[in-house]
């Protein structure tokens, strides 16, 4: 019967006049050890095919033998073979188990190294350094605001995303008129100094009271009738509104008799 070429192994042929030697089987007219065969493994005409890979028979079972690179057998089941394309795959990335993680954002694999995929919202990979993923905060960085190498003016911050100039601290100087007469209707009362900003509102005394007015150097403001009815002294102050901003220092005014 001759030789034959059997699973990539040269065999001896068979036929019914000439049998195989112990431990081997007459498969298709070629003897074959099924234990070992990926042509028969375990028995004739039982192929063995792995995906991804070359395929293996130990002890009559089929199984995966070397996966093709990127791939890898990572749940070490011979059914689906090399299953994972380690080039890909961030929870096997260049290999078994090696799980890519990005620190606010997205992990990504790409030929077998792990790298930053994707930024959450509201961060970036500014150092363009992979371990430490996407580390600045765009939303309040003022060197990366809004957006990696967007970086604030002097005295700026970085609120939101946004690069804005803050609010000063309002200082005051006087205040017109300076006193009243106790039962005077509602009266309007100027305050001068610097530093005013939009949405500044004012203290007098113990209430707060929204101005009619204001510049960056005056402040208007209708002072209430119910304000004005007892002889007394209120501390009179200017806030202004975040970012930055403030209060004021307290400029007196007098209700009199």
């Amino acid at each position: 019967p001759g030789r034959l070429c059997v699973g990539s192994t040269c065999v001896t042929g068979c036929d019914p006049s000439h049998g195989c030697p112990t431990g081997q089987s007459c498969c298709g007219g070629a003897c074959v050890e099924t234990a070992s065969n990926t042509a028969h493994c375990g028995r004739c005409d039982n192929l063995c095919a792995a995906a991804n890979a070359t395929a293996a028979c130990t002890n009559g079972t089929c199984g995966v033998g070397v996966c093709n690179a990127p791939f890898a057998d990572c749940n070490a089941t011979a059914v689906d073979g090399c299953e994972v394309d380690t080039s890909t795959t961030v929870a096997h990335c260049g290999g078994c188990g090696r799980v890519c993680a990005t620190p606010n954002g997205t992990p990504a694999c790409v030929m077998g190294a792990c790298g930053p995929g994707p930024c959450l919202a509201g961060y970036g990979n500014c150092d363009g350094v992979a371990p430490n993923g996407c580390e600045t905060d765009t939303r309040t960085s003022t060197t990366h605001c809004g957006m990696c190498g967007n970086a604030c003016t002097a005295g700026q911050l970085c609120i939101a995303s946004a690069c804005v100039t803050p609010n000063p601290t309002p200082a005051l100087t006087t205040l017109t008129p300076p006193e009243v007469i106790r039962g005077t209707g509602a009266s309007t009362l100027r305050i001068t100094g610097m530093g005013f900003a939009t949405g500044a509102r004012v203290s007098f005394g113990t209430t707060t009271l929204t101005p009619t007015s204001v510049t960056a150097t005056e402040v208007f403001v209708t002072l209430p009738v119910g304000e004005l009815a007892t002889p007394r002294e209120v501390e009179v102050t200017v806030t202004n509104p975040a970012p930055g901003g403030g209060q004021s220092n307290a400029l007196r005014f007098r209700v009199t008799h």
